[in-house]
C-alpha cells in the first residue's frame, strides 16, 4: 500500500542521544536553541488545530482509545512533566493507542500517542515517563510545526494561516498533492532531536522520576533490534555510552529541584497499568441523541470455528468469531461465555483446569473453568515487528518469528527473552517484501513457518513450511533447558510438513507429499513405528481414544481417522469438530452444539449456545418504514420484525437482500448441495421461501432491488475466469495489476426477474460502486485509460474537463448512472495530485458522490458540476441527500453527522458495540443502525443534539 512519508503522520519514538553540557544549571531546563519563530507559519493555536486534524485522520490507523478513565491518569503524567518544560503556548494532550507495536509517537500541536503495548512494556511509571518526556521535548521545540511549515511553504506556497477551517483545509490540500513535487528533507535535523532529548530527560528528573531506570528500559527495548536498521539512528555502543552520561548528569539532581512523588502515586500506576492492559474495547459509554427505538434481535449464530474437548473429557470449548463458550460434557450444559475479538483457537491446559485464549494482538486471557473466573488478563509486549507467534497452552511461553528471520521465545508474563535463534530463516528482500504485502492486505499473522508447542509445554517445534520462497529450516527447543535438542531426520520432515503429538515420545504426520509415507514416528529419534496412508494437511489427536481428526479429507472439510483400523470412520462438512473416546462434538445446521456417538446420525445430546455477536455480515436491508430487517452472515440469515425483534423466519446464509414496501424479501441464496444459486422470494408472514430462476453465473451480485451480472461479451453463464484480462505495470512503482476488458454488465429487477439494461465495455472494465438505497451506480476508470479517451471523443463537454487535469497519473474518470435505467446522469474527473491518494470506494445519492480514500477521508463532490464540496475524516459514510447531511464513522461505534454545506457537526452518536451497518431512509427522516451485538436502532437524524 502506498503510504505518506512518516513525518506527515507522526514522529516515531526515535531517540538521538547527546551529552548535556556540564555547565547546565540543574534546576533550570537546559539551554536549547529554539527555532526562529519567523520560520514557523503556525501560531501555537494553529499548530494545535493541525495536530487535531492529524489525530482525526489517524484514529482508525492507530486505534485511538476514547476512554477518560484510562487517559486521565496518563494526562497527569504529561502535565507533571510539562510543568518543567519551557512554555511555548502548546497544550499537551495525550491519547492511548491500540497499535500493536511497543511504541509512542508525537504529532504536531502537542498531541502525543502512547501505545498500550508500551504501557505493558514499561515496568514502572519512571520508564514510561522517559518515553513521554522525549515526545514532549519534540512538542516543546515544535518539530511538527517546523516540518509542516516547510511542507506548506514548498508544496502549497502558503506562508500564512488564518482560522481553524483554513488550517484543516490546507492540511487536506497537502494530502491531495504531496506527491506532485519533491519537497526535500523536512524532517527533524540532528540538533533539533538532541534538544528534544535534553529537554525530555531534564523534565523527567525535575518531575521526580528516576533517570537511573532509563538504562534498563533502553536495553530491553533495543535488545531485539541489534540486527536491523533501527540502530543506524543510534550508532550502536557509542549511543549507549552517551545515554549513560546523560543519565548521570541528572540522576543526582538536588532534591530542591525535584518534585516529590508520594507512595500513593507509585502504587496508583500499577492499578492504572492493569486497567490499560485489560481494556477490551467492547463497552463504550452510549450516547444516542434522537433515539426512536432500540430493538434487541432474536439472535442468529455464526458457524463455530473451533470445538475441542478438554484432556479429561469433562469440558468442551465452542468458539465462534466473537466468543468462547465453555460447556460441561455430562450433562451437556453451558457453564459460561467469554467475549473476545480476533481470537485464535482457544486451548485447554494439560490438566483441564484452565483454558487460554489469545488474540492476534497478543492479548491473552487464562480462565479457571471451575469458578468461571479470569486468572490472567494480560498483554505480551514484544519489541519490534511480529510476523508470526504461538503461545503455549499454559500461557507461560510465547514463540515469535520476526522479519529479520530470528526465532525468539519469551516468558509471557514478564516479556523477558528466554531464547533466540538468530537467522533461523535467512530472509531475502523478496521474502520480506512479499510477507509485508500480505500483512497489509490481511492484517494477520504470516504463516511462513510452522510453530507448535508440545501438549505438556516442554518443547517448541519450529520449521519452514513448503513455501517456495523459504529454505529448509527446523528446530526443536527444550524449554526447560532453554536449548536446542538433536532430532532425527524424519522429525525434521514432519515439522516441515504436518504432524501431531500422540504422546510425549510419539508423533504422527506426513514427512512429504505422498500420503503413503505418512505414519507414526518416535520422538526425538524419528524412527518409523508404523506406516499410515493418511492424507490431509492438519491433524488433531483425540483427548482419549485412538482417533485423529484430519483436515481436509476427500469430499469433506474434516474426517475422523481410526488409528487402530487405519480407516476413516467419519467425515463432516464443517471443519470445527473434536473427538473424545467414541464421542464426537459438532455443530448442527441450526447452530446447536451436539454430541454424537461415532457412527450415529442422531445426537445423544444437543444444546443451544448463548447469544454472541454477528459474524462478518454479507448483507443488511431495512424496509423503508423501519419495521423490518433482513440480514445474513456467512453461516445463517434471518428476517426480523423490528418492533418486537422476533425473527419472522430463519434461513440459510444469503449474499444479497431487498425488502419491498409490502414486507416481502428477495434474497440471493448461493449454491448448496443439489440446489443451484437463486434469488428467492421470502414471505415472512407465512414463513415461506419461493425459489426463483436458477443460475450459475459467478460474476453476479444483488444490490437491493437490482441484480448485476458481469460476463465476457457475447457469452452466457460464464464462470469466473482470467480470460480477457490485461496485465498492466505501473512504470513508477512497478506494481502489477489485472484489468479486465471486453465485458458487459447486465441489470435485472429481482422482483420481476426482467432485464432492465445491458452495457458493454469493449475496453477496460470499470470498477463500480452501488448505492442500492439511492438506486445509483458509479463506474470508475483511470483517467489515462483507453475507455476514458473513447468517452472524451464522444462527449465534447469532457474535453475541457480533462484538459484541466495537471497530471493524469492516478486520476479517475467517474460516470454516475441510474441503477434503474442504466442511463448516465453525470460525468466527472477526480484529480489525485499525481496519485497522492487512491480511491477505495465510491457511491452516489442525489447530487452527492462520496469517495473514500486511502488517507482515511470521505471526499464529497457534487454530481451536477463535479465541485469538491467537503472533506471529512472517516472510514465509512452514508449520505442523507434529502437533508444535505452525511453520517461518518471514524472509529468503531462512533458516528458523527455533518452538514455538508457548512461542515458543522450536527450530531454525535456513540454505540456500546461496533456498528456493522448504517443507512438513511430515502426521505432522510430516519437513520438506521445495526450493532454487532445484534441490536437494531432507529434514530431521528434531524433532532438537535441539544
Amino acid at each position: 500500500m502506498k503510504k505518506l512519508p512518516i513525518f506527515a503522520a507522526a514522529i516515531l519514538f526515535v531517540i538521538h542521544l547527546n551529552l548535556v553540557p556540564a555547565t547546565a544549571q540543574l534546576c533550570d531546563p537546559p539551554m536549547v536553541e529554539i527555532p526562529d519563530t519567523s520560520k514557523i507559519i503556525f501560531t501555537p493555536e494553529q499548530e494545535m488545530w493541525l495536530g487535531e486534524a492529524i489525530l482525526e485522520r489517524s484514529r482508525t490507523t492507530y486505534g485511538i482509545i476514547d476512554d477518560s478513565d484510562l487517559t486521565t491518569y496518563l494526562q497527569g503524567i504529561v502535565d507533571r512533566l510539562a510543568r518543567h518544560l519551557p512554555q511555548k503556548g502548546i497544550k499537551f494532550r495525550v491519547y492511548l493507542s491500540d497499535d500493536p507495536r511497543v511504541n509512542a509517537s508525537s504529532i504536531a500541536g502537542g498531541v502525543v500517542l502512547i501505545n498500550r503495548k508500551l504501557v505493558k512494556f514499561a515496568r514502572t511509571e519512571d520508564e514510561l515517563a522517559f518515553v513521554v518526556a522525549h515526545e514532549l521535548g519534540h512538542g516543546t521545540v515544535r518539530h511538527g510545526a517546523i516540518s509542516f511549515s516547510k511542507i506548506f511553504k514548498r508544496l502549497l506556497k502558503v506562508d500564512k494561516l488564518t482560522d481553524r477551517a483554513d488550517v484543516i483545509n490546507r492540511y487536506n490540500e497537502y494530502l491531495d498533492t504531496w506527491n506532485t513535487k519533491e519537497i526535500g528533507d523536512v524532517g527533524d535535523i540532528d540538533d533539533e532531536q538532541h534538544e528534544a532529548d535534553r529537554l525530555g530527560v531534564f523534565a523527567m528528573a525535575a518531575a521526580g522520576y528516576d533517570p537511573g531506570q532509563i538504562q534498563g528500559f533502553w536495553q530491553r527495548f533495543t535488545k531485539a533490534k541489534k540486527k536491523n536498521a533501527f540502530l543506524v539512528f543510534f550508532g550502536g555502543n557509542e549511543a549507549e555510552i552517551r545515554l549513560k552520561e546523560m543519565i548521570d548528569q541528572y540522576k543526582d539532581m538536588p532534591a530542591a529541584c525535584r518534585e516529590k512523588r508520594s507512595i500513593a502515586n507509585i502504587d496508583a500506576f500499577e492499578g492504572w497499568r492493569n486497567r490499560v492492559i485489560t481494556f477490551n474495547g467492547f463497552a463504550k459509554t452510549e450516547s444516542i441523541p434522537g433515539l426512536i427505538s432500540r430493538t434487541v434481535l432474536s439472535p442468529i449464530r455464526s458457524d463455530l470455528t473451533n470445538i475441542s474437548f478438554s484432556p479429561n473429557g469433562k469440558y468442551i470449548l465452542a468458539q465462534d468469531p466473537s466468543s468462547v463458550t465453555v460447556l460441561s460434557r455430562d450433562p451437556l450444559r453451558v457453564l459460561f461465555q467469554v467475549p473476545v475479538k480476533d481470537a485464535r483457537p482457544a486451548q485447554f491446559s494439560a490438566d483441564s483446569a484452565t483454558f487460554l485464549v489469545v488474540t492476534g494482538g497478543l492479548h491473552y486471557q487464562r480462565w479457571d473453568i471451575a469458578s468461571g473466573q479470569s486468572l490472567e488478563d494480560d498483554e505480551v509486549a514484544v519489541p519490534g515487528t511480529v510476523w508470526q507467534s504461538r503461545m503455549s497452552s499454559d500461557g507461560k511461553y510465547l514463540a515469535v518469528f520476526s522479519p529479520i528471520g530470528d526465532l525468539v521465545i519469551y516468558e509471557a508474563a514478564s516479556g523477558d527473552e528466554l531464547f533466540r535463534k538468530k537467522g533461523f530463516v535467512k530472509m531475502s528482500l523478496t521474502t520480506y517484501w512479499l510477507q509485508e504485502r500480505i500483512r497489509d492486505i490481511t492484517e494477520a499473522d504470516i504463516n511462513l513457518i510452522g510453530l507448535k508447542f508440545s501438549p505438556d509445554g516442554r518443547y517448541l517445534f519450529a520449521g519452514t513450511t513448503s513455501a517456495p520462497w523459504t529454505q529448509d529450516a527446523s528446530i526443536v527447543v527444550d524449554l526447560e533447558q532453554k536449548k536446542v535438542i538433536s532430532v532425527g531426520d524424519n522429525v525434521k520432515k514432519l515439522i516441515k510438513n504436518s504432524f501431531e503429538f500422540l504422546s510425549s515420545d510419539r508423533l504422527v504426520g506426513r514427512i512429504n507429499r505422498e500420503n503413503a509415507d505418512s505414519g507414526i514416528f518416535s520422538f526425538p529419534e524419528g524412527n518409523r513405528i508404523e506406516q499410515i496412508d493418511l492424507g490431509g494437511f492438519s491433524f488433531t489427536r483425540s483427548s482419549a481414544g485412538h482417533y485423529l481428526v484430519v483436515r481436509p479429507v476427500n469430499g469433506a472439510a474434516v474426517g475422523v481417522f481410526d488409528l487402530r483400523s487405519k480407516k476413516y470412520v467419519f467425515a463432516g462438512k464443517k471443519s470445527a469438530l473434536d473427538v473424545y473416546e467414541d464421542l464426537i462434538a459438532a455443530e448442527r445446521k441450526n447452530g446447536e452444539l451436539a454430541l454424537y456417538k461415532l457412527g450415529a446420525s442422531v445426537p445423544i445430546a444437543s444444546i443451544e449456545l448463548p447469544k454472541s455477536n454477528f459474524g462478518l455480515l454479507r448483507t443488511v436491508s431495512f424496509s423503508e418504514d423501519g419495521a423490518m430487517l433482513a440480514a445474513s452472515d456467512s453461516s445463517r440469515g434471518a428476517v426480523w420484525s423490528l418492533p418486537s425483534g422476533e425473527a419472522s423466519i430463519l434461513v440459510r446464509s444469503f449474499y444479497g437482500s431487498f425488502v419491498t414496501s409490502d414486507h416481502l424479501v428477495y434474497a440471493d441464496f448461493p449454491r448448496a448441495g443439489d440446489m443451484d444459486r437463486t434469488v428467492a422470494k421470502i414471505t415472512p408472514a407465512s414463513k415461506s421461501v419461493e425459489p426463483g430462476i436458477s443460475f450459475i453465473e459467478d460474476r453476479s451480485r444483488q444490490f437491493g432491488r437490482f441484480f448485476l451480472t458481469r460476463r465476457i461479451m457475447g457469452k452466457e453463464d460464464k464462470r469466473d475466469t482470467m480470460d480477457g484480462d490485461v496485465v498492466l505495470v505501473d512504470p513508477a512503482t512497478g506494481a502489477v495489476r489485472f484489468v479486465q476488458s471486453n465485458m458487459e454488465f447486465e441489470a435485472k429487477d429481482v422482483v420481476t426477474r426482467k432485464r432492465i439494461w445491458i452495457r458493454q465495455f469493449p475496453n477496460e472494465v470499470p470498477r463500480y460502486g452501488v448505492n442500492s438505497t439511492a438506486d445509483t451506480i458509479c463506474f470508475v476508470w483511470d483517467a489515462d485509460s483507453k475507455a476514458t479517451r473513447e468517452a472524451v471523443k464522444l462527449r465534447p463537454d469532457l474535453t475541457e474537463k480533462i484538459k484541466r487535469l495537471d497530471e493524469k497519473r492516478g486520476d479517475y474518470y467517474i460516470e454516475v448512472a441510474d441503477l434503474a435505467s442504466g442511463v448516465t446522469r453525470s460525468s466527472l474527473f477526480i484529480e489525485t495530485g499525481n496519485a497522492s491518494f487512491e480511491i477505495k470506494d465510491v457511491v452516489a445519492s442525489g447530487d452527492y458522490i462520496l469517495l473514500s480514500d486511502d488517507n482515511n477521508r470521505i471526499l464529497i463532490y457534487s454530481v451536477s458540476n463535479g465541485d469538491l464540496l467537503r472533506r471529512v475524516f472517516g472510514t465509512h459514510a452514508v449520505v442523507n441527500a434529502a437533508a444535505g447531511t452525511v453520517a461518518v464513522e471514524n472509529s468503531p461505534g462512533r458516528i458523527a453527522i455533518y452538514d455538508i454545506r457548512t461542515g458543522k457537526e450536527l450530531k454525535r452518536l456513540i454505540f456500546k458495540n461496533d456498528v456493522v451497518a448504517m443507512r438513511f431512509s430515502k426521505d432522510g427522516k430516519r437513520f438506521f443502525a445495526l450493532a454487532a451485538d445484534q441490536t437494531a436502532f432507529v434514530i431521528d437524524p434531524l433532532q438537535s443534539t441539544h
